[in-house]
């Protein structure tokens, strides 16, 4: 079977109910809809990309000394380009700030130094608002900056460090995307996952992150992006 009808093929949801398969495919947590991991291509083709996340620091502490800004870790993603390479091409040219400044609305198309703008704690953390700190602003490489449709449910919120996007409904991406802190099945078949942490590094500033995180959404320290970048290929 060539590489087209193979990607075809992973793309077809199978016939029936969804198996449960609990085991992780090549090292990931994935739960793929295949019947079995033979179903899933090798990945050696697919990118790895890097974000660091730093706090801004000026919080007081209980003896009234400001924090000062530092470096929380890097996170690294492998993007499923073999499964959903509409999602992962938006979203690594926003990354690398390849389009730079839109011509059609003024907006500099790049993840660096963007807020980490919610974080629920043991749930998600939230960012890519291009021009705020709210999660209002939402902008995709495609149609001159607008939304673009969901490309498919194949993989699953299946534990910490999946990455998705998130939405307002249906068929609503843009630049906006979550990871997850730990398992959640309630965004399964409504956010797109296009990959997943693949280093243990990661997983420890996952953690990190986590306890900046309140039950509602907002973080007790201001967080956002200071770097990012495409580590392979």
């Amino acid at each position: 079977m060539d590489r087209k009808r193979q990607l075809k093929h992973l793309q077809k949801p199978p016939e029936g109910p969804k198996p449960d398969i609990e085991q992780e495919i090549h090292g990931f947590p994935f739960k793929p809809l295949a019947a079995n991991k033979d179903d899933v291509k090798v990945r050696e083709e697919n990118p790895v990309i890097f974000m660091d996340i730093s706090a801004k620091g000026g919080k007081r502490n209980n003896r009234g000394v400001l924090s000062k800004p530092r470096l929380i870790g890097r996170l690294h993603f492998e993007l499923r380009m073999d499964l959903c390479p509409m999602t992962c091409s938006n979203f690594i040219e926003i990354l690398k700030g390849s389009r730079g400044t839109s011509i059609y609305d003024g907006i500099t198309y790049d993840y660096k130094d963007t807020k980490i703008h919610r974080v629920v704690k043991d749930r998600i953390f939230e960012g890519g608002d291009l021009i705020g700190s709210d999660g209002e602003c939402s902008r995709s490489i495609y149609n001159r900056g607008g939304l673009f449709c969901d490309e498919n449910f194949i993989l699953r919120h299946a534990g910490p460090g999946c990455i998705s996007m998130c939405n307002r409904g249906p068929n609503s991406n843009g630049s906006l995307f979550q990871v997850t802190l730990t398992r959640q099945e309630t965004f399964d078949e409504k956010n797109v996952v296009f990959g997943c942490c693949c280093d243990d590094e990661s997983f420890k500033v996952l953690e990190e992150i986590n306890t900046f995180g309140t039950p509602h959404g907002l973080t007790t320290e201001e967080l956002y992006i200071s770097d990012t970048g495409q580590a392979y290929p």
